[in-house]
């Protein structure tokens, strides 16, 4: 796989394939992307085997020489002053001498110039050096060391007798001397392997300024066959020309416009793209950022990715659910957007028809709210059945966002005693589900406030959340989201998954903000966070209370710096509690489980309530509840990074409508 930091088509195949020297005005001399076997505009002057692989020019079997053992150069003769790139890979063995090299202005085997790049500084390699009459002379140290299987970008650039040796845009050394003023240019090493690839001269005297590299490449599956791409457009000197997609390090295509769909694929399969730019002199740019996607199941059903928050590939699956842009669900039912149209196509459904499969699909619109209080007119009340063997999907006709739930009113609706269904790409102010079963709310963003609870003698089970987003804070007294039981309603066996939740800043010393806090006056057990991030209000990320069963799976969970990072104090505003936003955790609990996750901040349980802990990092040592099993991996230095450092992406607007429309 090519993992290059610049990379380049091969074009004009006659001037690559022609032996004549090139005038000092043209702009492109060489430009070899190693696309294709064997290099047949090199030719091997010794040493082991050459050859392309997994486009990439590799040495492999490596001869042992006194000054340059392996030596292939290429067939283009380049005079003047130019400016050669390339990408480097040492691939030695475990020995801390392994060496490889560019050569430039060679004219024969004793008789070149090359740069050499060494894991140890031996005298022989790691500098610039000059090979007259078989014999090598050093003319620049480079102090700097390079490492093995890792890939470097190097430049050396040639004006008059000057010669500058840069690595990843660092110059390593300098030197002056004109005894070989033209000649070929090629790769090189003393005894070890190495790789190589984009190799691209320049003259003066034309465009050597690369377009800036390709940013914010994002990548969606529209279906089992389909993945979209789309990035920011790059900048050039004189101006782009287009854009290079690569799938898996190779060319896919070449295109104009900042977008590209690629087709054919197959179903819930992985690819990997990266796209750069190019202008009208066929230079290219770095890389953009990488992206892998999964292509949809053959039933439209994403193939999820770990994550920490939303990245479009988690749905529910506790129960049957179909997924909101199938088009081959056998039951599909187009609504107006009004509640009464939603209850009435809900309550004269079939269970046969709920078993094959049923997508109720909502016209554009915004639904009104009642409000989100536990005694709030519900918008929709005692329908769907918890007999049903699959959930009833309820979804935007013309895709997330497309249908709003309360926001021209800016207040909330409460959604009571509805079971087997699943609400999936809305955009709500404030939502509960009250005394709901086996329902689901997935791919929806929630503006302010999400509550979900029992009733009175009515409990809630096996409810999913699923990529849920709450990404907007404020200074405001009251949680980000709650769950919290009611007499003989009890909670149990609720899943959070993939969801992102901001926090909230308390307005005053009394006050009590808890990013997601569990309460009630009957009981709520196993609780399943995973793959989630939840930054620390005031008081904590999540407030426990006397919560009875709760397993973090692969979730990020922050207090402290790394939360204030991407949630700052507004301006003026002064916290209450010189504690506040320290906390992860707080209240109490028991049989709490930790896997594969991050908790930055504290967690001062008077009683532990931790039973199981594996490969989970802490910023501080916590204790485990006695006959508790695993340890934390405790590293302080974790309050010194930012959400990005984990790959915790911000859910902007952008960012959602990319991986859910």
């Amino acid at each position: 796989m090519k993992t290059s930091l610049t990379s380049f088509r091969t074009w004009a195949c006659a001037c690559l394939l022609g032996a004549l020297p090139l005038s000092a005005s043209a702009a492109t001399v060489i430009n070899e992307a190693f696309t294709s076997s064997p290099a047949a505009n090199f030719t091997v002057v010794s040493g082991g085997t050459w050859a392309v692989s997994s486009g990439r020019y590799v040495l492999s079997v490596p001869a042992n020489g006194t000054i340059m053992g392996n030596l292939t150069r290429h067939n283009t003769s380049v005079s003047g002053d130019y400016t050669l790139t390339t990408t480097l890979r040492i691939t030695g063995t475990s020995a801390l001498w392994n060496d490889a090299a560019v050569v430039f202005n060679y004219v024969d085997a004793s008789n070149y110039y090359f740069a050499s790049f060494n894991e140890a500084n031996d005298g022989l390699t790691n500098g610039i050096f000059k090979v007259q009459a078989g014999v090598q002379t050093e003319l620049a140290d480079f102090s700097a060391l390079s490492t093995a299987d890792t890939d470097y970008a190097i430049e050396v650039t040639r004006a008059g007798s000057s010669i500058t040796v840069k690595r990843n845009g660092t110059t390593l050394g300098t030197a002056s001397d004109a005894t070989f003023a033209g000649g070929y240019v090629g790769y090189g090493s003393k005894n070890d392997g190495a790789q190589f690839d984009n190799l691209l001269v320049n003259t003066a005297g034309g465009d050597v300024t690369a377009p800036s590299a390709p940013s914010g490449l994002l990548g969606v599956a529209a279906s089992s066959s389909q993945i979209n791409l789309s990035w920011n457009a790059s900048t050039d000197n004189v101006g782009v020309t287009g854009y290079n997609v690569y799938r898996g390090g190779s060319l896919l295509t070449s295109v104009t416009g900042t977008s590209h769909s690629d087709t054919g694929l197959t179903a819930s399969t992985s690819y990997t793209y990266k796209v750069k730019a190019r202008d009208a002199a066929n230079n290219l740019s770095a890389d953009s950022n990488s992206v892998t996607v999964n292509t949809l199941s053959s039933s439209g059903v994403p193939v999820e990715v770990s994550s920490f928050g939303p990245n479009g590939t988690h749905w529910p699956s506790v129960l049957a659910t179909p997924f909101l842009y199938d088009n081959s669900v056998p039951n599909i039912v187009n609504v107006a957007c009004s509640w009464s149209a939603i209850s009435s196509a809900i309550s004269t459904l079939t269970p046969a028809q709920v078993s094959a499969g049923v997508l109720i699909r909502v016209a554009p619109g915004d639904l009104p709210g009642n409000g989100s209080g536990s005694g709030s007119t519900p918008v929709l009340q005692n329908l769907g059945s918890t007999s049903w063997t699959k959930r009833v999907t309820i979804a935007p006709r013309d895709g997330y966002g497309t249908v709003t739930i309360g926001i021209s009113g800016s207040i909330g609706a409460r959604i009571h005693n509805v079971n087997n269904v699943c609400f999936a790409g809305f955009i709500a102010y404030s939502l509960r589900p009250s005394a709901c079963n086996n329902s689901a709310i997935a791919w929806t963003k929630i503006v302010n406030w999400l509550g979900v609870s029992g009733s009175t003698n009515m409990a809630s089970s096996n409810m999913e959340f699923v990529e849920v987003v709450l990404p907007e804070y404020s200074v405001r007294d009251t949680d980000s989201a709650q769950a919290s039981s009611s007499t003989n309603g009890a909670l149990s066996n609720f899943q959070f998954i993939g969801c992102y939740i901001a926090p909230r800043y308390r307005s005053n010393g009394s006050a009590h903000t808890d990013t997601f806090q569990f309460f009630g006056d009957s009981a709520y057990s196993n609780m399943t966070f995973k793959d989630t991030a939840i930054f620390a209000s005031s008081n904590c990320a999540i407030q426990t209370g006397g919560l009875n069963g709760l397993e973090l799976r692969h979730c990020y969970i922050a207090a402290q710096g790394p939360a204030l990072s991407r949630y700052p104090f507004p301006s003026g505003y002064t916290p209450p509690n010189s504690l506040d936003v320290t906390k992860t955790f707080n209240g109490g609990g028991t049989n709490f489980k930790a896997y594969d996750s991050i908790f930055i901040g504290r967690m001062p349980y008077s009683t532990s309530p931790w039973t199981l802990v594996s490969n989970t990092v802490v910023t501080e040592a916590v204790a485990l509840a006695p006959g508790g099993t695993g340890s934390w991996t405790v590293n302080a230095s974790l309050t010194s990074t930012v959400p990005d450092d984990f790959g915790v992406t911000l859910p902007t607007d952008a960012y959602l409508n990319s991986i859910w429309q």
